[in-house]
């Protein structure tokens, strides 16, 4: 679900005329890490995650700002979930400055700060 969500997503943001693609972290002899995807357009780093529970969004967060550090100059933040989380989360995300969209229908509803 959560590959079929960035999939809609990267699309959605190519038809408004982005580039987007993925970055790959190498860091030492240390396996590689990738971001979900990255739009290069509006240097906008972008992790999605298919459910809105607590631990789900806070793993992004953290991914997020771990891949954060290796741009120059830093890029916007940006969580991409299946459905609006709830207050609390929504707040967490307000507070952090991070970013986040949901499908809502027809497109995918932006919610910035």
């Amino acid at each position: 679900r959560e590959q079929e969500l960035l999939l809609r997503y990267a699309d959605h943001l190519r038809r408004g005329g982005a580039v987007v693609g993925r970055r790959i972290y190498r860091i030492g002899s240390a396996r590689p890490l990738a971001c979900d995807a990255f739009d290069e357009t509006n240097n906008v780093l972008i992790e999605a995650r298919a459910t809105t529970d607590r631990n789900s969004i806070r793993l992004a967060v953290g991914q997020l700002l771990d891949y954060a550090r290796f741009h120059h100059p830093r890029p916007i933040l940006r969580v991409v979930l299946a459905r609006e989380p709830g207050p609390d989360l929504v707040a967490y995300l307000t507070g952090l400055g991070i970013q986040m969209a949901y499908p809502d229908g027809g497109g995918f509803t932006m919610r910035t700060w």
